[in-house]
C-alpha cells in the first residue's frame, strides 16, 4: 500500500510541476491515450488469464504466482477504471488551482496519470513475459 501511495504522490508531484511549467494536454492526447490504454488493458488481461499452472507440480510456486497474477489483474482493472473516469472528466473544463507560483491542473494530473498507466502496463508486460518463461522452464525441468 505504501508503494501505491508513493506512486500516486509522484504522479501528483509531476503533474504539479508540469502545470507550473504551463504544460497542458489536448483532447487528442486523451483520446489517443484512452485507445492505447484500452488495447493494452485488453492484451494484459488476456495474458494474465492465459496462464496455466496445470503442468506444474510445485504447489508453493503455483500458489505464489496465482496470487501475484490476481493482484496484477486487480491493479490493471483498477488503473483502467480510473483512466476511463479521467478520460470522461478530461472533457470538462476544470479550473486551475493556484497557490503562489505553484499550479495544480486537473488536465495535467489526468495526462500524467495516463502516462503512468502506460508505463505501468509496459513494465508489467515485461514481468508477465519473464513469468511465462519461468513457468516454461519449470515445466521443461519436470
Amino acid at each position: 500500500m505504501a508503494k501505491w501511495f508513493l506512486r500516486i504522490f509522484a504522479v501528483c508531484a509531476i503533474s504539479i510541476f508540469a502545470g507550473t511549467l504551463g504544460i497542458s494536454f489536448s483532447k487528442d492526447f486523451f483520446n489517443t491515450m484512452f485507445n492505447v490504454l484500452g488495447i493494452m488493458f485488453s492484451v494484459a488481461l488476456g495474458q494474465v488469464l492465459s496462464f496455466s499452472f496445470s503442468s506444474i507440480t510445485n504447489e508453493d510456486f503455483v500458489l505464489q504466482h496465482r496470487s501475484q497474477l490476481s493482484k496484477i489483474q486487480n491493479i490493471f482493472i483498477f488503473l483502467f477504471s480510473f483512466s476511463a473516469a479521467f478520460f470522461f472528466l478530461s472533457e470538462k473544463e476544470i479550473p486551475i488551482k493556484n497557490i503562489n507560483i505553484v499550479k495544480f491542473s486537473a488536465n495535467c494530473f489526468f495526462g500524467c496519470f495516463d502516462i503512468f498507466c502506460l508505463v505501468y502496463f509496459i513494465i508489467n508486460f515485461i514481468g508477465l513475459v519473464k513469468l511465462k518463461s519461468e513457468i516454461d522452464d519449470l515445466i521443461r525441468k519436470s
